[in-house]
């Protein structure tokens, strides 16, 4: 499907969102929904750089929605997604509980986002089998790849790798996805044949991953990893110092 074709592309486009963003909150500073739209291009570009900064501006700008909007109302779901950014995860329950009580029915993107963020939540406390019942749940409402994505990364910390391949493999069937998207699709599945002790064909599922959607620290991370695993430390590290040069990743340092 249409969209960016690299990290710089897709790093552009989401800083232009962010721009056009903050100049529609500054025409109508005490409106709570244009802050909205800051605060979610900031998690956007937190979620794609890791920097700090953009996640702090989302608190910020979501801290502003919740001042300015009526109770209850003010994007609980974006609240419940900064939340989870930040592993709060008491915080992202309460959250999705006020969601789930809106005058409104939301519309199905949103609640099939929320049902699935539950399974998240599930997810990170250890309770594998409501996580699979939220994200199927999610599915129901609405199917999308995020799911998918959950899933499989569920079915792929449970040790059941051939299930995890076949609901990636189903994801690509289903619908055109954006070069990120099936970069994402083919990292997760190299992460899986990581698992199983397969190395190099992990390596070449991450090649694969940076020839679809190229530059992503991410990417350039694991494809590090699969070398040392394969005892080629120099080009390793060499590979990681230059993460740490041009993205800063925290990651790369500690590897």
């Amino acid at each position: 499907a249409y969209g960016p074709e690299t990290y710089r592309d897709l790093l552009a486009v989401s800083n232009e969102r962010l721009a056009l963003s903050l100049a529609r909150a500054g025409r109508a500073p005490n409106e709570w929904l244009p802050r909205a739209g800051v605060g979610s291009a900031a998690l956007s570009l937190f979620r794609l750089t890791g920097e700090i900064a953009y996640l702090d501006m989302a608190e910020q700008e979501i801290a502003a929605v919740r001042a300015l909007a009526p109770v209850p109302s003010g994007a609980p779901e974006l609240r419940a997604e900064l939340a989870l950014a930040r592993h709060d995860l008491a915080g992202a329950a309460r959250e999705l509980d006020i969601l789930a009580r809106a005058s409104v029915t939301p519309d199905k993107p949103t609640l099939s986002e929320a049902a699935a963020m539950r399974g998240d939540l599930a997810f990170y406390t250890g309770n594998h089998a409501t996580a699979a019942s939220r994200y199927r749940a999610a599915a129901q409402i609405e199917p999308h790849v995020s799911i998918a994505l959950r899933i499989a990364n569920l079915q792929r910390v449970s040790g059941e790798f051939d299930a995890a391949i076949a609901t990636l493999a189903e994801a690509t069937r289903t619908e055109k996805h954006t070069p990120v998207v099936l970069s994402s699709i083919a990292l997760q599945t190299g992460m899986i044949a990581s698992a199983r002790g397969d190395y190099a064909t992990a390596k070449d599922w991450y090649d694969r991953a940076e020839t679809l959607f190229s530059g992503h620290w991410l990417i350039g991370l694991y494809r590090a990893e699969a070398r040392l695993a394969k005892g080629q430390t120099d080009g390793a590290i060499a590979d990681l110092e230059r993460l740490v040069r041009d993205h800063a990743r925290p990651e790369a340092m500690d590897m």
